[in-house]
């Protein structure tokens, strides 16, 4: 079941898939000092639908301007993309398929982005899949580079010699880099970003951007 939609205090909404993507948004906005858009959790991926279609039942949503969803693309971004779109359709805040990373105006301006986003920045050339927690990785500061090579390693032995796969190899490599860490250690994911100006994240990394410029663009 979805989730019943929260009290909508702002006219410009992002949607994030769990808590973790949640508070993760929550902690970039507040680090780009932007106060007029309120984060909230639609639950998993196949709870959008019927969050959408509480949301738009609320009393408030007409006063929304402006929404954006945000989503890992799991083991394919096709399927993703595909998904997201059926969602949107069924409750009819689009008429057309959209692409990610890109604002379209219907009734109300209509986008998503899907974590990690992009292999390549430039060339805008998406990730055929993946997390947030690749994304997290990407963006770290430039001297976390050695340590995880290390976990990296580390994760491919243990795995050879357990004979065993790692169901969430994402999650392992997130949190095994981050409990190499002093002041990082113990986080949840969402919690990382909130540290990500004591030195975690470089928040001018190209993978970075297209999330904050199309926050921006809100």
């Amino acid at each position: 079941m979805g989730r019943k939609s929260a009290e909508l205090k702002k006219t410009k909404l992002i949607l994030a898939e769990g808590a973790d993507e949640m508070y993760w948004l929550i902690h970039l906005i507040d680090a780009l000092k932007i106060e007029e858009i309120q984060v909230l959790d639609f639950g998993g991926n196949d709870d959008l639908r019927s969050y959408l279609e509480a949301l738009i039942l609320n009393r408030d949503f007409k006063k929304v301007t402006s929404i954006l969803i945000a989503r890992d693309s799991e083991t394919s971004t096709e399927s993703a993309i595909k998904s997201v779109n059926e969602s949107l359709r069924k409750v009819e805040l689009i008429h057309r398929d959209i692409e990610p990373f890109e604002f379209v105006p219907f009734e109300k301006r209509v986008g998503f982005v899907l974590f990690p986003g992009y292999l390549d920045p430039e060339q805008k050339k998406i990730c055929s899949s993946g997390t947030l927690e690749d994304l997290c990785l990407r963006i770290l500061d430039s001297e976390s580079k050695t340590a995880q090579n290390h976990v990296a390693g580390y994760l491919e032995d243990f795995s050879s010699k357990q004979k065993t796969q790692f169901s969430r190899i994402h999650k392992n490599r997130f949190h095994s880099y981050i409990s190499f860490t002093d002041k990082f250690v113990g986080m949840k994911v969402g919690e990382t970003m909130k540290a990500g100006n004591q030195g975690l994240y470089d928040l001018n990394s190209p993978y970075l951007k297209p999330f904050i410029d199309i926050i921006r663009e809100m």
